[in-house]
């Protein structure tokens, strides 16, 4: 399968559990069910890799007895990510989450500039000051702020993506520094 086809699925399968979140999301039963939803899939993630990781590629103990504590805090902080942004997913519609969701990749490159010494060209920085454009405008568009309890809607909304787009940030740069010192089927 071509590296585009992996792409193009993966695209597919994060529009499918979107939805779906936003499903259990906007459902009163389920609305506070973010840990136990995220508790589900994690635990099913990790049960497939721990079937799959000799077929990724090697597999060294001593990288894992090593970096015990990044894996403990880099699984903490996607756990975060995913917990915010199914409570961004409370408040904003599944297009809205989405398109607030891109803060993710900006407060990555920002987290890999300075722990990882990547270098921010103009082109990206291009590139956020329209992301965050649009992000405002789609704000700012889809809900009429002079109303008290949509104003409140939406600052808990954006608060929720902020605090997924950190907890992202710090889980990606954490997840490149480890494979730059283990190998895949290590971590």
């Amino acid at each position: 399968m071509s590296w585009q086809s992996l792409i193009l699925l993966q695209t597919f399968l994060a529009a499918l559990s979107t939805l779906g979140l936003r499903i259990l999301a906007r459902d009163k039963k389920t609305a506070n069910a973010s840990f136990v939803i995220n508790l589900g899939a994690y635990t099913t993630l990790y049960l497939v890799f721990i079937i799959a990781a000799p077929l990724i590629g090697n597999v060294h103990l001593a990288d894992l007895s090593a970096y015990w504590w990044r894996f403990v805090f880099g699984g903490l902080a996607f756990a975060l990510t995913n917990v915010f942004t199914y409570k961004t997913l409370v408040y904003f519609d599944a297009a809205m989450s989405t398109l607030v969701g891109t803060v993710n990749t900006l407060f990555t490159i920002v987290g890999a500039g300075l722990v990882l010494d990547e270098v921010l060209t103009f082109r990206q920085a291009f590139g956020a000051v329209v992301l965050i454009s649009a992000i405002a405008y789609g704000i700012l568009s889809t809900h009429p702020l002079h109303k008290k309890d949509v104003r409140r809607t939406a600052k808990l909304g954006l608060l929720f993506a902020l605090m997924a787009g950190v907890s992202f940030a710090v889980a990606a740069v954490n997840e490149k520094w480890l494979l730059m010192h283990m190998s895949t089927g290590s971590y």
